[in-house]
């Protein structure tokens, strides 16, 4: 359950981008896609979806999502909140592996309007997670997942990989760590959603990657989410979903600087994209890592990641009995963020702090992309 408060920082970013070749793209956009992935509830309490809209300058924003379409003016910095319906967007776990029409959320600013940050907020009587959403001008063509361990309290529990189309006839492939093909999916709409969900608690996701078919969809763009229904990590007494929009590969970097949650230990996964990676903490070589393979840690103080080839790094709060500095009961619990490497500066953001089920939360993302 999450019992204290962090921001919710979105960033209207400015991107430097160490690369002649390279777009500067920050987080701000025109058009959007998310989803409502698969959620266990705590009790019976089913979740609920917020999509919240802020910009820079007055701006006028339509939600929509199968039957359901909402417009509303988004004043210069200020949060405008959408709930969206739960029965046209959620995916349910009978849902999962299989193509759902129109189930994509889709968010667009009316033309002329200013551009605007996206975010989305799963929440349900003390579980709760949230992401920040990536405008269509960041997206990509191929992903890494991001997810942790399934713990044993909750065995019909799960990890996830959740697909977007963006563009009309997607095609993509869904890969294991090492290459091999677990399932090619055919995204006929934009707005189609495919939800891997494996058949089994135990199988962690972390490594599987997912590509637009060269040979069909070269250079079409979609969405990927990943993170898991509800988890405990490291101890079992507090659970939560975790959810987060995943960077393409061109967005990952070579150096992170990585800050501890406060008063608290906390993990690390560092994740790569090419074989014979090499991946440092604080200067000094801890692993070489293969294309999907990650290296974890458990740390207690600020560090630095880096490595010789482009890494993904994932920060995890533990469950609360077990989260503080001394592994003791800290009021909080599992939290994943992705954090974006220090190659990238970041130049103006605005706060934002949601009250839903005291929820805790801080995203602080830019990005740049190749394509």
């Amino acid at each position: 359950m999450k019992n204290f408060y962090f921001f919710i920082v979105l960033l209207l970013c400015v991107v430097f981008v160490p690369k002649a070749v390279a777009q500067n793209i920050s987080n701000e956009g025109t058009e959007f896609w998310t989803v409502f992935p698969t959620h266990d509830p705590n009790g019976g309490s089913l979740a609920t979806m917020n999509v919240n809209i802020t910009s820079k300058g007055n701006s006028r924003v339509t939600v929509s999502c199968g039957s359901y379409s909402e417009t509303k003016a988004i004043p210069a910095n200020t949060v405008v909140t959408f709930l969206v319906p739960r029965a046209q967007s959620y995916i349910d776990y009978t849902d999962g592996n299989k193509i759902l029409t129109n189930r994509g959320i889709h968010i667009v600013v009316a033309p002329g309007n200013a551009k605007v940050v996206a975010y989305s907020h799963v929440f349900a009587s003390a579980r709760s997670a949230a992401t920040l959403i990536l405008p269509y001008d960041a997206l990509g063509q191929k992903y890494f997942s991001m997810n942790y361990f399934q713990d044993e309290a909750m065995q019909s529990a799960r990890n996830f990989l959740t697909l977007v189309a963006v563009e009309d006839k997607t095609d993509v492939i869904i890969r294991d760590a090492k290459g091999g093909v677990i399932e090619t999916v055919k995204l006929l709409r934009a707005g189609d959603v495919y939800e891997y969900l494996p058949t089994s608690y135990n199988v962690d996701l972390t490594g599987v990657y997912v590509e637009a078919d060269p040979t069909t969809s070269s250079c079409k763009r979609f969405a990927a989410f990943s993170g898991s229904t509800s988890v405990g990590i490291v101890c079992t007494n507090g659970r939560d979903p975790l959810l987060q929009q995943l960077y393409s590969v061109n967005s990952w970097g070579k150096v992170y600087g990585v800050v501890p949650f406060i008063n608290r230990q906390y993990i690390i996964r560092v994740l790569a994209q090419e074989d014979n990676t090499a991946v440092r903490l604080n200067g000094a070589q801890v692993r070489v890592l293969n294309k999907g393979e990650y290296y974890e840690a458990s740390l207690f103080a600020p560090t630095i990641v880096s490595a010789d080839k482009l890494i993904s790094v994932a920060e995890y709060s533990l469950s609360q009995n077990c989260s503080s500095l001394t592994g003791q009961t800290m009021l909080g619990d599992p939290e994943m963020v992705l954090l974006n490497p220090i190659e990238f500066n970041i130049k103006n953001i605005t706060v934002f702090s949601s009250n839903n089920f005291r929820y805790l939360r801080k995203v602080h993302q830019c990005f740049y992309e190749d394509c």
